[in-house]
């Protein structure tokens, strides 16, 4: 949403911005990380609750821990998680996980 470009416009604003990848996603985007002036912008943004990990391409351990605390702390879109589409979808891709898909 709007809250969350917002952010995410602040942290790569006038930075010097490199995206590593490997591989395109199901639609054809680019799969990868994103660093700012050296700062690992993936990271951030779910740490403060403006993204979260989706699961079918990353297993970084750090970023799941970043989203665990970030919905524990209830930030960014988990402060109102039970009426965030952005929380049912995430919450759909991980009953897609349960179902192996």
């Amino acid at each position: 949403g709007p809250a969350s470009k917002a952010v995410l416009a602040d942290m790569i604003l006038h930075k010097q911005v490199v995206v590593t990848w490997e591989r395109r996603g199901r639609y054809r985007r680019i799969i990868g990380q994103v660093y700012a002036d050296g700062e690992w912008v993936n990271l951030s943004m779910v740490a403060q609750g403006w993204a979260w990990q989706f699961r079918r391409y990353s297993r970084s351990r750090e970023l799941a821990a970043a989203e665990r605390e970030a919905r524990s702390r209830k930030v960014g879109f988990w402060q109102a998680a039970q009426h965030s589409a952005l929380a049912v979808a995430a919450a759909g891709e991980v009953q897609e996980m349960i179902r192996g898909r």
